[in-house]
């Protein structure tokens, strides 16, 4: 468990301190390594905004919408603070963009179906890559969750 000031530190979930407990082992104790996941999760956000707007969209507009993303003063300051809310960010990002591919597949594969007059297909992989950001969210909150007395509940 997380330890400050004399006492365990459990306001935050435990994801976090995993990621950055990962980084410093890997290069050592710096500010730079206790940054790195959260400056991953910056990029990764801005690629997933491109990924999902271009195959919903068009590719013009994936890269408009990841510039937006990208450049907006939220997600840098996120990104460069080890704090947890660009982790959620990314993560409700990732599954809402598979849930969407998810049902409505690509533009191209919409407009080929709406000309046929059919519904597009279900498109089960992106289905089953919701689920799984569904569950990083989850597991994202699982020492709230299993505290005595629910998320800000005693310790005992």
């Amino acid at each position: 468990h997380p330890f400050w000031s004399y006492a365990y530190f459990l306001s935050k979930p435990i994801l976090m301190f995993w990621y950055m407990a990962a980084s410093m082992s890997i290069f050592g104790v710096h500010e730079w390594a206790i940054r790195l996941p959260f400056v991953l999760h910056a990029i990764l956000l801005v690629w997933a905004v491109y990924f999902f707007i271009s195959r919903l969209f068009s590719q013009r507009a994936g890269v408009l919408a990841a510039v937006a993303v990208g450049t907006a003063p939220l997600t840098v300051f996120l990104g460069r603070q080890s704090i947890a809310d660009i982790l959620v960010t990314t993560y409700v990002t990732m599954a809402l963009g598979f849930f969407a591919l998810a049902i409505f597949g690509r533009r191209e594969e919409r407009e080929a179906a709406m000309a046929e007059g059919k519904r597009p297909r279900l498109h089960l992989p992106f289905l089953y890559l919701f689920l799984i950001y569904l569950q990083w969210l989850l597991i994202y909150h699982v020492v709230d969750l299993d505290r005595p007395g629910g998320p800000q509940g005693p310790l005992k």
